[in-house]
């Protein structure tokens, strides 16, 4: 005989199964919070570096126009033979 059949049998209903969820409020709050406050410090940070960087680059054009190097190709390889024949092209 089954467990269900038993109870029905002996006129009482059948015993409630009280399933406990994995994710109790309290912890699914957490989990929530957490992931909200994770997310928010990761597009602010995203953001602080994005703005460095893009200040970082403004107005590049008008400083590497007064940049001055030196360069120095000593062998003459297919790297540099092209590079200093370009820089002497320049004005």
């Amino acid at each position: 005989m089954k467990m269900k059949d038993a109870f029905l049998s002996s006129g009482q209903s059948s015993p409630k199964r009280h399933v406990k969820s994995t994710w109790e409020s309290r912890y699914r709050r957490l989990f929530i919070a957490s992931l909200c406050g994770a997310s928010v410090f990761l597009l602010v940070s995203l953001w602080l570096n994005a703005a460095w960087i893009y200040g970082s680059l403004y107005g590049q054009a008008d400083r590497a126009h007064h940049f001055e190097i030196l360069v120095i190709d000593l062998d003459g390889g297919d790297i540099g033979e092209p590079f200093s024949f370009s820089l002497f092209q320049l004005p």
